[in-house]
């Protein structure tokens, strides 16, 4: 964040906070937020999680897929809105403890650090660079369905396609809209 010139509240990146896990023990975490002014008040929170399973047994589960993906493509839209004023104010987050049960994002929401009625969006990235098809889900317009016009069409000629879907109430594992810190 300080390499791309961001701002920081407070008195820096860091916002630590303490959570309990599964097995009731206290654990720290630490979301790091900065921002863009916008041209307005308004802000579009721009997310992803740096927090990875690790190994677990004799299992290593790779954190470039599950979470380095949208921690890199969150710096990239930081970089570029840096040099190109947007109209929101953006405020980009990289949780802690997702893997934890969304800790990081729930602390957010509890004590965030701007008027939870100027948020109108949270565009969270996760697992980007899972799909070996060239496909990308948009996860939500189901329950928001005034998101899928202004994403619908995005995609031409960029070499992608823009997937709809993995958000119908009542689909269990595959309603994704819980699953990550957009939850």
């Amino acid at each position: 964040f300080s390499e791309i010139g961001l701002k920081s509240f407070q008195d820096g990146f860091r916002h630590p906070f303490t959570f309990k896990n599964r097995a009731k023990e206290s654990k720290n975490g630490t979301n790091l937020i900065a921002y863009v002014k916008g041209k307005t008040d308004k802000v579009i929170v721009v997310s992803a999680h740096y927090d990875h399973l690790g190994s677990n047994d004799s299992t290593l589960y790779y954190g470039a897929d599950d979470n380095a993906s949208g921690v890199g493509a969150m710096l990239a839209f930081a970089g570029y809105f840096r040099k190109n004023r947007p109209l929101h104010t953006l405020l980009f987050i990289a949780f802690d403890a997702e893997e934890s049960g969304l800790r990081g994002a729930y602390h957010f929401v509890s004590e965030p650090v701007v008027s939870k009625k100027n948020i109108v969006l949270n565009v969270n990235m996760d697992m980007i660079s899972h799909n070996d098809k060239k496909e990308l889900y948009a996860s939500g317009t189901y329950k928001h369905p005034e998101l899928k016009s202004i994403i619908q069409g995005e995609d031409k000629n960029t070499g992608i396609k823009i997937l709809f879907g993995h958000d119908l109430p009542d689909s269990g594992k595959d309603d994704w809209t819980m699953q990550s810190d957009q939850g």
